[in-house]
């Protein structure tokens, strides 16, 4: 509800409205000094209605402000955040009782609800509204969550969150670290045993996911024990072209921990799966970590990718890492002034600031003319000797670098990324770029300068040569982000591996392709396809539907349609079971009918099983820092209690002031009108009208 607070006379001084009082009355003494009526009582009451009426239409004329203030309640948020991993039932006390456990957790909820704003999340891998309590979550991700609460309530009135969890972290930042960690209090929960429990365990497996048909492979598996001491257990590899290992282990203690190595062979070209498995020894708290299937893609070939670039720079070693995600390349680095031998032998060059403001380069770019390949322009670039190097734009600048945020171009055709990038590029950093003006363009743009609308990542064919310019340096930047925000580089690697794999496609390409975003898909990550189709002027087209059958090594089938993107197909097949999967693509167009074939494998995801000692100690010192406490299960009751008597758990008033002028308001006019009516009323009626 609005108060009124005070009366400002917009700049008149206060004194003035002593003037319209006195106008009031000087007009009142004016008309009824001198009258006919006989009622001396009648008279008194039409002259303080005629002083009263002058009075306040003198004020409205200096046209007075009404200050008003809104007041507005906000109740602290409590945030409930429960760990719905795994890891939970896994590292369980022997006296946890479940169902009492989860009563409890709703009851908190419905007792905060009548005194503060309640949110509930359950968290995994994933953070997800409400409460689940069927603990199937693959990974515990504490980062995600607090970065969550952080977007959903910035500039909230935050009381506290309250975490129940075992503090067992296999994913994202420690919740501790320097910006990831709340400023509201954490109270924590503490589920799960702190005293390890009997178990043998695949702890990790370390192996190459890509291999060449021919050479030996190694896979090297870390076997662990606890509170298992004087056991024996039998390792044993085997893949699935006939390769057996065994290994027999003694424990010799109750931390136990070691990793043995096996060199397998490479005899069939696709993909070759290695089961590995512990024998059981009795008595173990979980039999799932006693075994580990991981998928090994077996190839022929290879590409060669050169970068030759004027200095080191960061975004040099974000470029290598994004291709050498993908193990089919091999990638060499060079700088100016270092000898290069057969620039011919490399199926693309990436040209890092080059030419620069050192040299034209002209006999490497006189090699690279032949070969695809990518300009990334910055800081150190010769923008006049780019101009001649190439005939896909023609730029200029002034001497200094310009902030570019990116923004996807949806109007391109030439390839199709998934809309986790898409959705994600425009919150990524900006690139600094040499460029100011660009007078031609022959090529297209995936990426335009979001504030301009100019290019900024363009492709382009010429002589049968694709050619792709980057107009900025910081691409760094970008996969940081990728990192910070999601815990991998999934997204920048996609971006820089399609860019290469559409740079180094051939020409004489077929018309219709069906290629999973990447080989090897974790068993909580969606499966991705894409598609494209070419009619016989090879023009994409993406008019006819294109059906997908995925088949699995346990002869499940899927069958699935594709999505339209652009001139091309895009799907999104979902979560699936680890495991071996070929898949068929079919579509036609006109008569001609047309089929592509491939193969991909989703790999189990094991850390909720690699560790089954709850961590108390993140827990308290989470909560610790935060002005928080922790709790056990059975103290969930005095919860309600603590927060009550917490002195930074306070509801915040909020003011709204508003300035309007009191000519606006509308019952004042019918107040004026009715004191005119009334008197003109009481004078007509005496005679005096």
């Amino acid at each position: 509800m609005p108060s009124l607070l005070l009366i400002n006379f917009n700049n008149y001084p206060a004194w003035w409205l002593l003037l319209c009082l006195l106008v009031g009355l000087l007009y009142a003494v004016f008309l009824y000094k001198i009258s006919e009526l006989k009622s001396k009582p009648l008279q008194v009451f039409l002259f303080g209605f005629r002083w009263v009426f002058i009075s306040l239409l003198c004020v409205l004329l200096l046209n007075p402000l009404i200050r008003q203030v809104h007041k507005r309640v906000e109740k602290p948020i409590i945030i409930i955040a429960q760990d719905n991993s795994t890891s939970i039932p896994l590292s369980a006390a022997k006296n946890f009782n479940k169902p009492q456990y989860e009563t409890a957790l709703r009851q908190l909820q419905a007792s905060l609800a009548s005194m503060y704003q309640v949110k509930v999340y359950h968290f995994g891998d994933k953070v997800n509204d409400g409460f689940d309590f069927n603990y199937t979550a693959q990974q515990t991700n504490f980062s995600q969550l607090f970065e969550t609460i952080k977007s959903d309530y910035e500039a909230k009135n935050i009381g506290a969150i309250i975490v129940a969890s075992d503090g067992i972290i296999n994913q994202g930042a420690n919740p501790s670290d320097e910006g990831i960690m709340p400023k509201s209090p954490v109270y924590t929960i503490a589920l799960g045993d702190t005293i390890a429990k009997k178990d043998v365990l695949i702890a990790d497996v370390k192996y190459n996911p890509l291999v060449y048909l021919g050479n030996q492979h190694q896979i090297m598996v870390s076997v662990a024990a606890k509170q298992a001491k004087g056991k024996s257990t039998l390792l044993n590899v085997l893949s699935s072209d006939g390769q057996k290992f065994s290994t027999a282990i003694i424990i010799d203690r109750n931390d136990f921990y070691k990793t043995y190595t096996f060199n397998l062979n490479t005899t069939k070209k696709g993909i070759q799966k290695i089961a590995v498995s512990l024998k059981n020894i009795g008595n173990e708290v979980s039999l799932s970590n006693n075994a580990q299937n991981v998928f090994v893609e077996v190839i022929d070939e290879k590409q060669k990718i050169l970068i030759y670039a004027n200095a080191p720079h960061p975004d040099i070693s974000a470029l290598k890492q994004a291709l050498q995600s993908n193990k089919s390349y091999v990638v060499n680095t060079q700088f100016e002034g270092e000898s290069i031998s057969n620039v011919g032998k490399y199926d693309l060059v990436v040209l890092y600031q080059i030419p620069s403001i050192n040299s034209s380069a002209n006999a490497i770019l006189k090699q690279v003319a032949h070969i695809p390949h990518l300009y990334i322009l910055g800081a150190g670039s010769n923008l006049n000797a780019f101009n001649n190097a190439q005939n896909v734009i023609s730029v200029s600048g002034q001497g200094q670098l310009n902030d570019v945020s990116p923004a996807i171009n949806t109007a391109f055709a030439g390839f199709a990324l998934s809309d986790n990038v898409k959705n994600d590029i425009a919150q990524w950093p900006v690139l600094l770029s040499p460029v100011n003006a660009i007078s031609s363009l022959s090529g297209t743009a995936l990426l335009n300068n979001r504030t301009s609308g100019q290019p900024l990542f363009i492709y382009a064919t010429s002589a049968e040569i694709k050619t792709a310019v980057l107009l900025g340096e910081g691409i760094w930047r970008w996969r940081f982000n990728d990192f910070k925000q999601h815990g991998n580089f999934l997204r920048f690697d996609e971006l820089i591996n399609k860019t290469i794999r559409y740079l180094t496609a051939s020409q004489s390409r077929k018309n219709f392709w069906a290629t999973p975003s990447h080989t090897q898909f974790a068993e909580n990550e969606s499966v991705h396809l894409d598609a494209g189709l070419y009619n016989e002027a090879l023009e994409p087209t993406n008019e006819p539907d294109v059906r997908l059958e995925i088949k699995s090594n346990t002869n499940k089938k899927y069958s699935f349609l594709f999505s339209r993107s652009n001139n091309q197909y895009q799907l999104d097949a979902g979560y699936m079971p680890a495991g071996e999967y070929s898949f068929t693509a079919s579509t036609s167009l006109g008569a001609k009918k047309y089929t592509a074939i491939g193969q991909f494998m989703v790999s189990p995801n094991m850390a909720e099983y690699s560790q089954t000692k709850a961590n108390h100690q993140l827990l308290y010192n989470l909560s610790a820092v935060t002005g928080g406490k922790m709790l056990y299960p059975y103290q969930i009751k005095t919860l309600e209690k603590l927060l009550e008597n917490s002195p930074q758990i306070k509801t915040i008033i909020h003011e709204d002031e508003q300035y309007e002028s009191l000519i606006n308001l509308k019952w004042l006019f019918f107040i004026l009108l009715a004191l005119l009516s009334t008197e003109w009323f009481l004078r007509k009626r005496n005679g005096l009208v």
